[in-house]
Parts: C-alpha cells; sequence; structure tokens
C-alpha cells in the first residue's frame, strides 16, 4: 500500500507543469548567451601594425596574473583605466581577486561582469596602467602566426611567451573557438592570443589532453568574448 502510494504521489509530482519547471530552472547567468547588464562602453586600445618585437616590453606589462586563494590564471589589460579580461572559471564565485602586475606589484581587482557559459569575466583594478594591448578586429586566418603570454603552472613563470600558427576554427553548443598549436598549460588561463603586432585576437581557455593530444589549444575570439560581456570600445582621442 505504501509503495503504491508513493508511485502515484511521484507521478502526480512528475506531471505538474510547476515541478517540471522548478527542476528544469538553471542558475541565472549559466545559459546565458550575453550579460544581463546594461552596454558597457570602454576606451579600447586602437590595432597597431609594429611588430611584436619592437613592442614587447609594453605588451608583457598589459598581461598580469588573476590570483584567487592557492591558485591562479592570467588577465590583460583592454583599456588603460584598468579594466582587463580572463576566463570566468579563473575567478569562480569570488567578487574580488588579487591582481599581480608583470613588475610585481599587486593590486585588487573587482570582478565587474561574468558569463558562466561563455567563460568570460571583466575585471577592474583601481588605478590607471602605463599600457593596454590593442585589439584586433578582423578575424584570424588560418596559418597565421601567433602568440600566447601568460602565468603557466606557477607564479614564478610569469610573462611566459609561446607561439604557434592558427589551425583551426570550431564550435562546440554553438560557440566558437579559435583552434592554435601555441603552447599553453593550467594558469594561462584568460590570457591573451595576439597576432605578429601584438593585436589581440582571442582569450585562452581550454586545451585538450589526455590520449595523445598534442597542441590542441582553443581561444575565445575577441569579437565574441566582447559581445558576450556586452562591451563596447572607441579609441582614445576619438
Amino acid at each position: 500500500m505504501f509503495h503504491n502510494a508513493f508511485a502515484h504521489a511521484s507521478e502526480n509530482l512528475l506531471t505538474s507543469t510547476e515541478f517540471v519547471a522548478l527542476a528544469e530552472r538553471k542558475e541565472d547567468g549559466d545559459s546565458a548567451r550575453t550579460f544581463a547588464g546594461a552596454d558597457l562602453k570602454l576606451q579600447l586600445m586602437p590595432e597597431t601594425d609594429r611588430s611584436i618585437e619592437k613592442r614587447l616590453e609594453s605588451i608583457l606589462s598589459s598581461v598580469a596574473t588573476i590570483r584567487i586563494g592557492q591558485g591562479h590564471g592570467s588577465g590583460f589589460f583592454i583599456s588603460e583605466d584598468g579594466y582587463l579580461l580572463t576566463n570566468a572559471h579563473v575567478v569562480g564565485e569570488a567578487d574580488n581577486v588579487s591582481v599581480v602586475l608583470n613588475n610585481g606589484l599587486e593590486v585588487p581587482g573587482k570582478v565587474i561582469r561574468k558569463l558562466k557559459s561563455r567563460d568570460i569575466a571583466l575585471v577592474k583594478v583601481g588605478l590607471r596602467v602605463p599600457t593596454a594591448l590593442p585589439l584586433r578586429a578582423a578575424q584570424a586566418t588560418k596559418l597565421e602566426r601567433v602568440f600566447v603570454v601568460g602565468t603557466p603552472l606557477r607564479e614564478s613563470l610569469s610573462s611566459t611567451v609561446t607561439s604557434g600558427i592558427v589551425s583551426g576554427f570550431r564550435s562546440e553548443k554553438d560557440q566558437r573557438y579559435i583552434q592554435a598549436d601555441a603552447p599553453i598549460s593550467p594558469g594561462n588561463s584568460g590570457g591573451p592570443l595576439i597576432d605578429q603586432n601584438g593585436n589581440v585576437l582571442g582569450v585562452s581557455v581550454k586545451k585538450f589532453i589526455g590520449g595523445g593530444a598534442e597542441g590542441i589549444g582553443l581561444f575565445i575570439p575577441i569579437n565574441d568574448a566582447l559581445a558576450a560581456l556586452k562591451v563596447s570600445g572607441f579609441s582614445p582621442g576619438s
């Protein structure tokens, strides 16, 4: 009798539209395609045609280590007034993080925008930075030479630069990625993928491991990352 009563109650519950709606509901932001807030307009740096070799020190100073507790990731400044991009999985559930500049200075940062479904976040520090990375509007091209900057494995390896080529373009769950063979490791997450002139093409997010996989890294296209967070921009002085 008890078994029959329980089965009958369960059947009634599963046919309840309110229960089904509650069970299927996801947390806010988990499945959203764009950030829920208003548009944010920043002073973004214009694209440059100077070679990366001539701009290396400026590029390295624009990339930071994002420290969360005992872990860390990478991030990079997109405006000189202290805004930097990183991955949502780097900041996790934190509202505040530590941002370590490549000169060793550590400053507090506030997570002001985050979209888990696109794994992208925007952090703000309370100071002006001397340089920020220029962003490239044109998409990456296959076989194009690219570079990755970040802090792989441990913080003592900050400002590591690796290189490779754009291997292809992939799509997972309707989200686009740039595939490149520039080596990335844990800790590179959130760092920039840049072209031969130091313009940002994408954001390091993940790589394939195991099963003989080698040199298969995925990067969020920079235009997609900004659109997901509803960030737009204009060049300084325009």
